[in-house]
């Protein structure tokens, strides 16, 4: 269903109906701004090629034909138009059969119509694209009709509400037929001759009679990006094109006149500056590129959608309009003080503001489009390019990033470098200094979009850059810090089993300062989840060294480090020396800096030499894991002292602490690894800070199944005494077996265990551990979804064998008195029969006795 309000294209079997492109009305205006212009040095030789209708509204009262175009035109927002009611009784209400609307083309805000002076003729007329002012209801409004036939339409009448939806989009076909002359919007072909094609044959939409028999259309609603993008271009028109008009009023008041007054006044109130600088923004945040952090899919459908957007804009020639507004600005004002002549003193710095924001919008519109950027692979239109950069370096930021982007999604552009768009290049460098922008674009010269390297710049660049000069390597060597650890990992958890009191410290073997700055070294403990050590540090690259970041914390003997700054520490006295509080001393050879780590505060502490550094941080994130860390710069040297055999420790630990060797998991080698690593170094490959070594242990909490709501059956409590006393037995029988002997008291030098004794002599708490041991098993068993039954033991082959053995015996028995002359007979069934007779007596149911008396038998007739 169609509803009102709806952007849509109107289709005539393939062809669409659009508004022409005025190439006559762009080559007079072209015409008037290099006549105006003067022909500034370093304008482009001819236009970006087609512009659209969009871009010939400079001089008012235009108007364009509407042709039936084939082809690619279908997807261009030129063909885009909103259908509209003529009164609005619903808001967004259907259209039916003879509802009167209006069409309305999109990217320029144009109404479909004729002529005011042919509204109410008879004869031929074309129709156009009609201003807000001219669209009269007798020029603008056309009627929706199923068929031609007066017959069929008398039956149409008024709705009420929101009407019937007659119009459905992609199934109905409609005839459109213009309400005040009652003719129908039809077409007539004619053939013309285009540059390179030769004679084709093209429509020009007109108002008949009687039209053609196949005048239907069928609507087709736009897609949303598309609407955005239509908006936008009718928007950004309308400003640029006041812009451009009040420049040109500026330039020369005495040729050119607008319809407003006092133009001059407008820009010099900064009301149209901030509308035109507002309007910039907005379209540089439009095509801005999506973030390199997201996600691939989404990444790549914004990819997608914005590349649909530069193709919208490129088809309407906007690419061309950016161009000529920047050639009517930068003609009009050559230099910051002429602009502020004109707007003020007050707004003099927008002026390189706003000339940045247009070369970053033509960026914008090209950046990834290898079909825009090729539009600029020309020897013209990159000498343009390059004499902007050099005539006019305050907008050197915006030129430069509209030039990488040519040089990065063209390949032809890099060989229509020369040497003298080098020396430009270079020439920034020489009065800007080592700008990272200028050096990108170089970077650009020497590599294709495929990374292939184009020898001809790279050896233009080195002939031109690197003899007699120093602007790459004019810098002293600074000293880069490093970091290393031993794989050693703590951390605290709820339930973990994990100690969580730790300390090590580090000695300091040498500090020899070689350059101009003094010899670092940091000491402390850094984290998992974020310490990412970089040889420059700086925001998307980590931390400098220890300290340098939220997510490690440093000593260097005089501050404490954490985030990149320093907080002012002392170092308490020594009640054994009488040694007082110093401050302010750096570290020397031979000094011992202890680092202490207490996860359920959280603190963390230092002390040097055995002095308790005054200060401490506390209440840090717990989250990840702990390690030992140290970061140096070059000749220095120290030592992790770890605890046991891995470096004796001299002031410590101090009482509820553990050395952190003990933290080392079973059976792991104890190694030290580099914080930031380059990768694999041998097979060639190269990573970044983000894959230094990661921690293959975790810490333990146990989870264990719960069994509070288990109740055992009686049966299977009986056997709890059991099967405690059966674990003991076990564990008593593994105990001999290593060696250990009964006694009174325990003796692990002499192998003594008083529990090597019978269950029942076991001292009470113990004999409940083992006692709670097999009845938390039994629990744990049954919690576990098993359920625990008695059945009998079978019997066994010696029981069977013994039943066999009296049966033969019994067997042979009675063969013996047989053979002696006895018979064994069954008890009598007699009734007499005392044996007989008991059996019966058991017996006290009700009984029926049966008696025969009369025989009768069948003797005939068989």
């Amino acid at each position: 269903m169609v509803l009102g309000g709806d952007v849509v294209r109107l289709f005539h079997g393939d062809e669409s109906l659009t508004a022409a492109c005025a190439t006559e009305s762009e080559e007079f205006s072209s015409s008037v701004a290099m006549t105006m212009n003067g022909s500034a040095p370093g304008s482009p030789p001819n236009k970006i090629q087609r512009s659209s209708i969009v871009n010939s509204d400079l001089l008012s009262g235009s108007r364009h034909a509407v042709m039936y175009e084939i082809g690619a035109v279908s997807t261009s927002a030129r063909s885009l138009w909103r259908i509209e009611h003529k009164k609005t009784k619903w808001s967004a209400g259907f259209f039916s059969w003879g509802s009167e609307i209006r069409l309305r083309h999109v990217t320029t805000g144009r109404y479909l119509g004729v002529l005011p002076s042919e509204a109410n003729g008879s004869g031929h007329c074309d129709v156009v694209t009609l201003s807000a002012h001219e669209a009269t209801n007798a020029a603008s409004i056309f009627l929706i009709r199923p068929s031609k036939d007066d017959k069929k339409r008398s039956e149409e009448h008024e709705t009420e509400g929101m009407g019937e939806p007659d119009l459905r989009l992609g199934e109905t076909l409609a005839y459109l037929q213009h309400a005040a002359s009652g003719r129908w919007l039809s077409y007539e072909a004619y053939e013309t001759r285009k540059r390179g094609v030769g004679r084709v044959e093209e429509k020009k939409a007109v108002l008949l009679i009687e039209g053609h028999m196949d005048d239907l259309f069928s609507l087709v609603r736009a897609q949303d990006e598309e609407i955005r993008s239509a908006s936008a271009i009718r928007r950004c028109t309308s400003v640029f094109n006041n812009f451009i008009h009040t420049l040109n009023y500026i330039s020369s008041p005495q040729n050119i006149t607008l319809p407003s007054q006092q133009s001059q006044c407008n820009l010099s109130s900064g009301h149209l500056l901030g509308e035109v600088t507002q309007c910039l923004e907005d379209l540089i945040e439009f095509f801005a590129q999506p973030h390199p952090h997201e996600e691939h899919e989404i990444q790549q459908s914004k990819l997608t959608a914005l590349r649909n957007r530069q193709n919208l804009f490129q088809n309407e020639g906007m690419i061309g309009h950016v161009l000529s507004t920047i050639e009517k600005f930068t003609g009009t004002f050559q230099t910051r003080r002429e602009f502020s002549q004109a707007v003020g003193e007050d707004k003099a710095d927008q002026f390189d503001e706003l000339g940045n924001y247009l070369y970053l919008l033509l960026a914008a519109l090209i950046r990834g489009n290898r079909e825009n950027c090729a539009q600029f692979a020309t020897p013209t239109r990159l000498d343009w390019l390059f004499n902007r950069l050099e005539l006019q370096q305050g907008f050197a930021e915006g030129v430069l990033d509209a030039l990488h982007c040519v040089l990065t999604d063209s390949d032809e552009a890099l060989y229509l470098i020369t040497e003298r768009h080098i020396r430009t290049l270079i020439g920034l460098l020489d009065k800007q200094g080592r700008d990272p922008r200028v050096l990108q674009a170089l970077c650009s010269l020497c590599l294709g979009r495929q990374g292939g390297a184009v020898r001809l710049n790279q050896e233009l660049i080195y002939e031109t850059l690197l003899p007699q000069k120093d602007l790459l390597l004019q810098t002293k060597l600074v000293d880069q810090c490093g970091s290393v650890r031993p794989n050693i990992f703590v951390g605290y958890k709820d339930g973990g089993a994990m100690y969580p009191k730790w300390y090590f410290e580090v000695i300091i073997d040498s500090l020899e300062t070689v350059t101009h700055q003094p010899a670092k070294i940091r000491v402390g403990w850094a984290n998992t989840e974020g310490y990412n050590a970089h040889p420059c540090g700086g925001p998307g690259w980590g931390a400098a060294g220890l300290g340098d970041d939220l997510f490690s914390y440093a000593f260097d003997g005089s501050c404490l480090w954490a985030g990149g700054k320093p907080k002012r520490a002392t170092i308490g006295t020594d009640e054994a020396t009488n040694e007082e509080a110093t401050s302010n001393v750096p570290l020397k050879r031979g000094d011992i800096i202890g680092c202490l780590l207490d996860l359920t505060g959280p603190v963390i502490q230092f002390n040097v030499n055995g002095r308790l550094v005054r200060g401490y941080f506390q209440d840090f994130n717990i989250s990840g894991l702990f390690y030992p860390c140290m970061s140096m710069n070059a000749k220095a040297s120290a030592r992790f002292l770890l605890g046991s055999n891995q470096g004796r420790l001299h002031h410590g630990p101090p009482p509820g602490y553990s050395p952190i060797y003990y933290a080392r998991q079973p059976g792991q080698k104890l190694r030290l690894e580099p914080v930031f690593t380059f990768g694999q170094l041998d097979k060639y490959v190269f990573t970044g800070p983000l894959n230094s070594p990661t921690p293959q242990q975790y810490v333990f909490v146990p989870r264990t199944v719960r069994t509070s709501h288990i109740q055992l059956p009686n049966y299977v409590e009986m056997v709890r005494d059991r099967l405690a006393e059966n674990l003991h037995e076990m564990w008593s029988m593994r105990k001999i077996d290593q060696g250990w002997k009964y006694g009174e008291r325990r003796d692990d030098e002499n192998n003594l265990h008083p529990c090597l004794t019978t269950f029942d002599k076991l001292p009470p708490s113990d004999k409940q551990y083992n006692v709670t041991l097999a009845y938390e098993t039994l629990r744990t068993i049954i919690s576990l979804g098993y359920n625990i039954t008695y059945e009998p033991l079978p019997e066994g082959t010696r029981m069977r064998t013994m039943k066999l053995s009296n049966r033969d015996t019994a067997i042979e028995t009675v063969k013996t008195l047989i053979a002696y002359g006895y018979s064994l007979e069954p008890i009598s069934s007699d009734s007499s029969d005392p044996g007989r007779g008991n059996s019966n007596m058991d017996y006290s149911g009700p009984t029926r006795t049966y008696r025969g008396q009369t025989t009768r038998a069948v003797t005939r007739g068989k």
